[in-house]
């Protein structure tokens, strides 16, 4: 019994992938094969029921016939009214029942041949009963039954049911069901009281199987989707069954048909006769064959006489080589290739190409391509028409000719022409408008004043046009104004309105108009670039003459002045310090409502925008047109935390180093600078630069003015200084010259004298230190010198007269601070400032003398401390460092000392302080640049 089972499911399977395949099919094969093979099932079904039968379980009989082929036979109606329409349903129902009614006819036809006097071979007049006759009735009237009921119920259960399997599987289940009980009952008239489970179980489970094969077909092989709305029941059984009305509209189409026929053929003659006027050949691709199937017209117009009257077929390659010049081919065949592989289901495509006729000239066809394919994508028809434009193609090349001078004409007359309707619309436009405006043909109805013209300048235009209505003939001037273009951009447009509205070959008043963006634009520039000349003319003036006192309210009053010129929201100058590697802000200018950075930006380190200092220092502004697009993201975290979106910066020489910048944000929105507010910016750069120096000249010349005031009055004081030491030591030596002549006893005053030579000695040779000493500093190199070192180098000249005093020196100095000085000098200022620390800042309760050194971010300190009678600066402060001051009453010096050691130190650029209280100490300051 299992084997038995597996067969009629087998056999079932394969009659459902039978029907389906022929199905599936059915756009290469039509329906012809699928309604043969059911029509083969209808004479084995009816064979099989009468005369085989199979048990699939405990009293469960059934005939394959029925649960294979018949079942089917239902189930492949329902397939194709749900895939196809109910016009090839109604072909196969009815196809079923001939061959139902031809079936039964041609049995019983068998049956006359036992007739008396009729010989037959057949020994068995049973073997013919193969067809029942009340089966055969009773099953047909079954069939149309169950052929309504199954579309019916399908419609009733599809608003049910959203599954498609649930809908066939209810619907084939009760139609089944209700067949097999009718055709037991009345066909093999089997009482009721007999009615077990072989009425329920073999319906339901062929309809169960049957709906999971089929469902799984229309599901992944007819991409099936449930339609919208169904059909009606009245629908479906007036289709079915008012055949009347159906060979009514038969007829109709027929007649129809004969008339479409007719005016075919007519056409076709009509078409024969234009073919041959407009050279047109028609061609088509057998796919199959890769070949060209060519009409005569084709080859008329390649100029080959062939008189047969057939299509003729020839290959792509041998088209090619035969008809289109060799250096065409490849381009040709690329562009067919590329036509071919459109993914569209209809279309057509043109192009053009050289020919070489058969009698070996040349010319010019225009091939028009007609593709259609498949859902799938699949070629279903290529075909097309060849037309000779050779005589088209001079025509339009000398038309071309005439077209493009009447255009240059029209062109170089006025840019643009349009002609515009009384109410205000585009009806014609020349090539130039488009170009112009941007539009295309299509697009020209949307062109409208009130639309399309800047809100400031359409009361204008609409005044022009409404005067050029009222007075035809007449051109009125349309004023310069504003319009948009397609893309948004607002141009210049300048022209004349003329009133045509009489003339009937215009129709319309004329818009003569030409685009003067450029010279707008021009004029605009020409204007702003004039205005920032006048803007720097008018700083430049300004700081010709302007105090040091005022440079930076100048400076403030100049950013503000060229940052609002540029629409900037801040301006500023930063400076570079690159011994420190900083940068800091000097000045800055904020638009309203926009935060001052000034004060966030001092001493900022180079390496946070590394960059942008690198670009600078090539002599290359930075451009920052969108900050949001900045690559380095250091760089762009520090902009953005200002609120910068757009950035101009131009960097300020001096002497071919970079010396700092100028720069611009835009912090409201973004902004695009161009090159000439680039180069006048730079300019204005240049000005801060040369006014810088100048303030540094005027500054120098101060400087040395004051510098020459103040050597002037050192020489004069050392003069009077000189000419009193020296006249005091040569009034001691001539007095004590005398007394040596006088005296018998010459050995104290011989002391004496020598004391005033060597002091004499002494003073002439400070002189001539000091008279050499400019001379000097050109000649003596300034290198780095270590700090601790040149301290300990003074102090072993010094080391007798402080162990002899027994003086403690304490020091406090940093190693490896360098400093660059000349050597020579800054041992002299140590050395003197010690030497005067022994001599008057050592007492006999304090001996020490304090010695430090340390570094600071900008400068190097070097004091030297005693803590002995001090001086009282409150009346010496002044003259300190003056020639021949001295403020002890024990000094035997000239006053040169103090004098000359601030001499040093400024000459090495550094500075000399001093603190002191009296009888408590004094402390020399000393500070060096790094």
């Amino acid at each position: 019994m299992l084997i038995s089972n597996l067969i009629i499911f087998f056999q079932c399977f394969l009659v459902v992938a039978l029907l389906c395949y022929l199905f599936w099919n059915r756009k290469k094969l039509g329906l012809a094969f699928l309604f043969t093979a059911i029509g083969v099932f209808q004479f084995l079904q009816i064979f099989l029921t009468n005369t085989f039968f199979v048990s699939i379980g405990p009293e469960i009989i059934i005939s394959p016939g029925t649960f294979v082929l018949f079942y089917s036979t239902l189930f492949c109606l329902l397939l194709v009214y749900i895939c196809e329409d109910l016009i090839k349903v109604r072909s196969l129902i009815y196809a079923i029942i001939i061959a139902n009614v031809l079936l039964t006819v041609f049995q019983y036809t068998l049956r006359l041949y036992n007739l008396d006097g009729v010989t037959t071979t057949s020994t068995n007049l049973s073997s013919l009963d193969f067809v029942n006759f009340r089966g055969a009735i009773i099953g047909t009237f079954l069939f149309v039954l169950d052929s309504v009921i199954i579309f019916i119920l399908y419609e009733v259960f599809s608003a049910i049911f959203r599954h498609l399997f649930f809908r066939i599987f209810i619907t084939m289940s009760i139609v089944l069901f209700i067949d097999n009980l009718i055709f037991k009952t009345v066909g093999l008239q089997t009482s009721l009281e007999n009615f077990d489970k072989s009425y329920i179980i073999p319906p339901l489970l062929a309809a169960f199987y049957n709906s999971v094969l089929f469902s799984i077909y229309i599901y992944f092989f007819e991409h099936y989707k449930k339609p919208n709305k169904g059909k009606s029941i009245k629908d479906i059984y007036s289709f079915i069954f008012e055949t009347s009305k159906y060979l009514n509209d038969q007829y109709h189409l027929n007649q129809k048909n004969q008339l479409i026929e007719s005016k075919l053929i007519d056409s076709a003659k009509q078409f024969e006769i234009a073919s041959k006027i407009a050279k047109l050949g028609y061609w088509e691709y057998d796919i199959d064959t890769q070949h060209f199937i060519l009409n005569q017209h084709f080859y008329n117009i390649h100029k080959i006489n062939i008189n047969t009257g057939e299509p003729i077929k020839i290959s792509v390659s041998s088209y090619s080589e035969r008809f289109i010049p060799e250096q065409y081919q490849k381009s040709v065949n690329t562009k067919i290739k590329n036509i071919l592989a459109i993914n569209e289901q209809k279309y057509n495509r043109t192009i053009e190409h050289p020919i070489i006729y058969d009698d070996g000239t040349t010319g010019m066809v225009s091939v028009s391509i007609f593709v259609e394919k498949y859902k799938s994508g699949d070629y279903k028809k290529i075909y097309g028409v060849t037309q000779d434009i050779s005589h088209l193609k001079n025509i339009k090349d000398n038309l071309k000719i005439s077209q493009k001078r009447f255009k240059s004409l029209v062109e170089n007359a006025v840019d643009a022409i349009a002609i515009i309707s009384k109410t205000g619309k585009p009806i014609y436009a020349s090539p130039a408008m488009f170009n112009i405006l941007g539009y295309n043909e299509d697009e020209l109805s949307s062109l409208v004043i009130e639309k399309d013209v800047h809100p400031d300048y359409i009361k204008t235009v609409l005044n022009a046009f409404s005067l050029s209505l009222k007075t035809p003939g007449v051109e009125i001037t349309k004023p310069l104004s504003k319009w948009r273009r397609k893309d948004g951009k607002w141009i210049w447009l300048k022209g004349v309105f003329k009133n045509m509205l009489h003339d009937p070959a215009i129709n319309g008043i004329i818009d003569n108009f030409t685009e003067v963006t450029d010279v707008v634009d021009y004029q605009n520039e020409l204007k702003k670039q004039t205005e920032l000349r006048e803007l720097l003319l008018q700083i430049s003036t300004d700081y010709i003459n302007i105090p040091t006192k005022n440079v930076d309210a100048a400076f403030d009053t100049a950013l503000k002045d060229l940052g609002t010129f540029v629409n900037a929201d801040r301006a500023y100058i930063f400076s570079y310090d690159f011994e420190n590697n900083t940068s800091t802000n000097t000045h800055e200018w904020v638009a309203e409502d926009i935060i001052p950075e000034i004060d966030n930006l001092q001493n900022v380190p180079m390496e946070a925008f590394e960059e942008w200092v690198t670009t600078h220092i090539k002599g290359e502004h930075m451009y920052i047109e969108n900050v949001e697009h900045l690559n380095n993201l250091k760089l762009k975290d520090i902009l953005s935390s200002q609120g910068i979106k757009s950035l101009l910066t131009i960097p300020i020489f001096d002497n071919g180093n970079c010396i700092g910048f100028l720069g611009f944000d835009s912090v409201k929105k973004r902004y695009q600078y161009s090159e000439k507010e680039i180069l006048l910016l730079t300019l204005f750069a240049e000005m801060i630069c040369n006014f810088n120096n100048r303030i540094k000249k005027k500054e120098e010349i101060n400087s040395l003015l004051k510098k020459t005031t103040e050597q002037n009055q050192r020489l004069l004081d050392f003069s009077f200084m000189i000419s009193h030491n020296i006249r005091a030591s040569v009034a001691n030596i001539i007095g004590l010259t005398d007394i040596i002549y006088e005296s018998d006893s010459n050995n104290e005053f011989l002391d004496m004298l020598n004391e005033s030579v060597t002091k004499l000695d002494y003073t002439i040779k400070n002189i001539s230190d000091l008279l050499n000493f400019q001379n000097l500093n050109s000649l003596l190199e300034v290198k780095p010198y270590n700090v601790l070192n040149c301290v300990t180098n003074v102090l072993s000249q010094l080391n007798n007269i402080i162990r002899e005093k027994q003086i403690q020196v304490n020091l406090n100095i940093e190693k490896n601070i360098y400093i660059n000085v000349i050597p020579a000098y800054l041992e002299s200022i140590i050395h003197n400032l010690i030497t005067n620390a022994i001599n008057y800042g050592v007492t006999e309760n304090n001996k020490q003398i304090n010695i430090t050194g340390k570094t600071h971010q900008n400068h190097i300190t070097i004091t030297i401390e005693d803590f002995g009678s001090g001086i009282d600066l409150s009346d010496d402060e002044k003259k300190l460092f003056n020639l021949g001051s001295r403020f002890h009453t024990s000094s035997t010096g000239l006053g040169l000392g103090l004098f000359t050691t601030k001499t040093y130190v400024e000459t090495m650029g550094g500075e000399i302080k001093v603190q002191s209280t009296l009888n408590k100490g004094t402390k020399f300051i000393l500070n060096f640049r790094k």
